[in-house]
């Protein structure tokens, strides 16, 4: 499929079908990183969804990387238990401690930040984490663009539970304006679900 210019893309709305979906489903309403104009809305499905574990980023990385556990043992140093030691972290037997997940993520190529500990606090962890749960379930997050004042007053409206977070920061607020274009590309089927997992492991926070 050939890949679109995103800029052309811009206009394609994210919201698309979404009051169906919306409808059959408990929503929260978070609400990230508004600047002067723009806020940016998450619809998030109550439920049991995990954040994925350690070694099941790895392996999709690893597999989207077209490399075998052997020779991302040999990138990280482990030589001739490599494939075995790499075989463990993915399958969770082992946790691989902080500096060697940052090897880790040096040899595949991708942000350090890409492996977060669960237990990282950081936003930009948060970010990473939202980005893992839409990997396993494309449709529990939904991301739409709205003007300040339409963002208060849908989130003020009587009769409708929601919870709102605000984080003021431009850096978040740049980052989700990208995600809401890759997810409505996807949607259009404008790039391929190797092209957007692709965005999501490469893309700066």
């Amino acid at each position: 499929m050939k890949k679109l210019d995103r800029k052309t893309c811009s206009g394609i709305s994210p919201i698309a079908g979404a009051k169906k979906q919306t409808s059959q489903r408990t929503v929260i309403n978070i609400i990230i990183a508004y600047s002067e104009n723009i806020a940016s809305y998450f619809y998030l499905r109550r439920g049991e969804h995990q954040i994925m574990k350690i070694g099941a980023r790895i392996r999709q990385i690893r597999q989207h990387q077209h490399m075998t556990q052997r020779e991302l043992g040999e990138r990280i140093g482990l030589r001739k238990n490599g494939a075995n030691r790499v075989a463990q972290y993915e399958m969770g037997y082992r946790t691989p401690k902080r500096d060697q997940l940052n090897i880790i993520a040096h040899a595949l190529n991708v942000p350090e930040e890409m492996f977060s500990l669960e237990a990282d606090e950081t936003l930009q962890a948060l970010l990473h984490n939202l980005l893992w749960l839409d990997q396993d379930d494309t449709t529990l997050i939904e991301l739409y663009v709205l003007n300040k004042e339409n963002c208060l007053r849908s989130c003020n409206r009587k009769g409708k539970s929601s919870v709102a977070i605000v984080i003021h920061d431009e850096a978040v607020q740049n980052f989700l304006r990208d995600w809401c274009t890759e997810k409505s590309l996807i949607e259009a089927g404008a790039i391929t679900q190797e092209d957007y997992f692709d965005w999501k492991i490469h893309t700066p926070l």
